[in-house]
């Protein structure tokens, strides 16, 4: 588990995404920018511009769930359902075991206009 990836790592790592869950502004300002889905769940972010793949959801495990099954239903891209009784534990074990030395990281050239 990586505290903070920086912005590049961050880019990088949203780009080998299907998916993102949760309740970050990030969701709205850079993450709706990539071809994955979003699951905002709550109300932290009201009153935000949707882009069309984010959903919001209330704080409700089954509301989550039937999200998360219309998106594996839908995208080309399938999105594995966390089955576990303890879905965060899950994901720390997951995140643990993934090689972010992989990741490959896309730079940017500013164009003299």
């Amino acid at each position: 588990i990586v505290r903070y990836l920086g912005q590049n790592m961050y880019f990088s790592v949203l780009n080998s995404f299907d998916f993102m869950i949760g309740n970050s502004s990030s969701a709205y300002t850079e993450a709706s920018y990539f071809p994955i889905h979003i699951i905002d769940i709550g109300e932290r972010q009201s009153g935000r511009i949707t882009h069309h793949n984010i959903s919001r959801v209330n704080f409700d495990s089954k509301e989550i769930v039937r999200c998360l099954t219309y998106l594996h239903n839908v995208t080309p891209k399938k999105i594995k359902v966390l089955s576990s009784s303890d879905p965060a534990k899950q994901i720390a074990k997951t995140l643990s075991n993934m090689n972010f030395d992989k990741l490959y990281f896309k730079y940017f050239q500013d164009r003299k206009i």
